[in-house]
């Protein structure tokens, strides 16, 4: 009878049904892995079915909802999950070349200025 509505019950995952929060109500339930690849499938048929405002409305919940869940997924990164370039050792020596360098030019410069004539610095 008109005004009796269907309902199904799928299995998911939470992050799927987030997602799908953000797209219009009359779109696909998207039920699987979404990836950079899917994504942009999901884009296009957007807008390919949705005016330009309805898509860039939704582009902007998923980014919201992007931003926002990502801040409470509990993902954290460990220095030992940070693998360290096997030149290390050498960009610290070239850096640390570099500063001894520019250390001393700038102790011949504060020299020199010191020992100019008519200076009102005074000699420590």
């Amino acid at each position: 009878m008109g005004g009796e509505s269907s309902s199904k019950t799928i299995e998911t995952t939470l992050g799927r049904a987030l997602f799908n929060e953000t797209l219009p109500a009359n779109y696909p339930f998207v039920n699987e892995e979404v990836k950079k690849s899917k994504l942009g499938e999901v884009i296009n048929d957007l807008a390919e079915r949705y005016s330009k405002v309805q898509v860039a409305a939704t582009l902007d919940a998923l980014k919201e909802a992007g931003f926002r869940w990502a801040t409470r997924s509990g993902v954290t990164i460990s220095f030992a999950d940070v693998v360290a370039p096997s030149a290390k050792a050498g960009l610290l020596a070239e850096a640390e070349e570099k500063a001894d360098k520019i250390q001393k030019q700038y102790d011949r410069f504060d020299c020199r200025l010191r020992a100019s004539p008519g200076t009102n610095r005074s000699m420590d």
